[in-house]
């Protein structure tokens, strides 16, 4: 795959590669037939319908990305950080677990409520409006 390839040259040549049509496509993918149509005149397909294909062609998700033009090819290439908690300082481990419990909650880190969080045997309450930490005994 050519970094320059279309997203359309690029479906077409996993179909000839396989001797598939887009109505085999269609099935095997759950993918409407008339989506795929719109595909290769130039549309692009959602991250749920790239996966969709790239399962039916047995292709990582990443190149089909790519492929549609939806992450660059430095972005599939990107690396995963591991933190290493251990290496955090107590406030910047407390202010990571606030960043997930409000993640988890579906609240956006702006609010000004207060968590409790259990942490090493101690307990801490974050309130957002002073974005510091406590230990309450």
């Amino acid at each position: 795959m050519g970094e320059t390839q279309t997203f359309p040259v690029y479906l077409q040549g996993l179909l000839d590669e396989r001797g598939w049509k887009k109505a085999d496509l269609a099935r095997a993918s759950g993918i409407a037939e008339s989506r795929l149509s719109r595909w290769m005149t130039g549309g692009a397909p959602s991250v749920d319908n790239a996966r969709a294909v790239a399962e039916a062609f047995g292709r990582s998700l990443l190149e089909v990305l790519v492929a549609a033009g939806i992450i660059t090819p430095e972005e599939s290439r990107a690396k995963t950080v591991h933190l290493d908690v251990t290496k955090l300082t107590n406030r910047e481990l407390v202010a990571e677990m606030e960043r997930r419990l409000e993640a988890a909650a579906g609240r956006p880190s702006s609010t000004g409520s207060a968590d409790e969080i259990a942490a090493g045997g101690d307990r801490y309450v974050t309130g957002k409006v002073k974005r510091s930490a406590k230990l309450v005994k």
